[in-house]
């Protein structure tokens, strides 16, 4: 397992399983250091359990294959985990850092001490035809967990998780705000998951510094709890989603209301609706127009416009529909386009 310029091997494990050896004794597992955008262990204070695979400051990755496996032996540290006998925070099944231009394709992952991938202030990344189908019981095995990363292509992959199929952070705290590295320009499609106790894709919750420029299309969520999940009071900008056959979200502080959202998941359906295709669900207003479903009560046309004006000027206009009897917003309105290829 390579480590930046540190190899450590494992012939010395202690427990055979069916699949080989799983080193038992967790005092002699190699500790790495905190993160720099999280300044202590994420669960634990102080240093991490080493990843099972890893590497820092590398350029052109390539990991591949015939849909091989590559298995964490992630039993021993959820055991551990739950009769808690850890000191420290387990390590991710694959993590790379500060990397540039990694491919990691047709390849299954299987039974991660902690999340499953997690590419960590890298640029350039593709995650193309992975399958990870971890136990729905194993505790926080997220699938693919980006960290401060930018221009990341996830597609056609298969995830199954206890926890987020995707997440999406960029820091913690008062650590990460002085790293200052946010997640940005991130592309997931074809993503089928299935996480009955959490989300398809979720923003956050760490997440000190900014995540904005994520677009998520055709992608479907089996037996999930949330199609998207927002974790945090931060800033989102610039979230897109198409052809989604879930529920989607996205969160905006109102500031320029001068008022600051509950603390409440803010949760919505986001579908095309255009006169062109036969789509005539409701007053739309326009041909160019996305149906918002779901809406959280309290929620105005203005809030609502300004979470897509950030990022799209071609926004005209928001219309939240109220119930006339009750003066609430029905759960739904309209977010319409000047331009249908600007929204794009």
């Amino acid at each position: 397992m390579a480590y930046g310029d540190r190899v450590t091997t494992f012939e010395d494990s202690e427990k055979e399983s069916e699949y080989g050896y799983v080193r038992k004794d967790m005092k002699h597992w190699p500790l790495i250091a905190p993160l720099s955008s999280y300044g202590r262990g994420r669960d634990e204070p102080g240093p991490r359990y080493n990843n099972f695979i890893g590497g820092s400051n590398l350029t052109d990755v390539i990991i591949t294959g015939k849909n091989g496996t590559i298995n964490g032996q992630g039993q021993v540290w959820w055991d551990k985990f739950h009769a808690k006998e850890l000191k420290f925070i387990r390590g991710h099944l694959l993590e790379l850092l500060y990397s540039d231009n990694i491919i990691i394709s047709n390849v299954t992952f299987v039974n991660a001490p902690y999340w499953n991938l997690h590419p960590t202030y890298c640029t350039n990344v593709t995650i193309s035809g992975v399958t990870i189908p971890a136990p729905v019981n194993s505790p926080n095995t997220d699938g693919i967990g980006l960290e401060s990363s930018s221009r990341v292509k996830i597609e056609d992959c298969y995830i199954v998780s206890s926890d987020d199929c995707v997440a999406v952070k960029s820091g913690w705290d008062e650590y990460d705000i002085r790293f200052n590295m946010p997640s940005q320009h991130i592309v997931i499609q074809r993503l089928t998951s299935i996480s009955p106790t959490s989300a398809m894709i979720a923003l956050g919750s760490e997440m000190s510094d900014d995540i904005c420029d994520v677009r998520a299309e055709d992608s479907v969520a089996i037996n999930t709890e949330s199609g998207i999940r927002v974790k945090t009071l931060g800033a989102i900008a610039g979230v897109l989603l198409r052809n989604e056959l879930v529920a989607a979200a996205l969160f905006t502080h109102a500031i320029n209301h001068k008022q600051m959202m509950s603390n409440v998941e803010m949760t919505f359906k986001l579908n095309w609706a255009s006169a062109s295709t036969g789509d005539k669900r409701g007053d739309s207003g326009s041909d160019h127009t996305i149906f918002v479903g779901d809406l959280a009560h309290g929620v105005t046309d203005s809030m609502l416009e300004d979470v897509f004006r950030a990022k799209y000027p071609s926004v005209r206009g928001a219309n939240v529909v109220v119930d006339r009897m009750t003066g609430w917003p029905k759960g739904y309105g309209f977010v319409r386009f000047g331009d249908l290829n600007n929204a794009l």
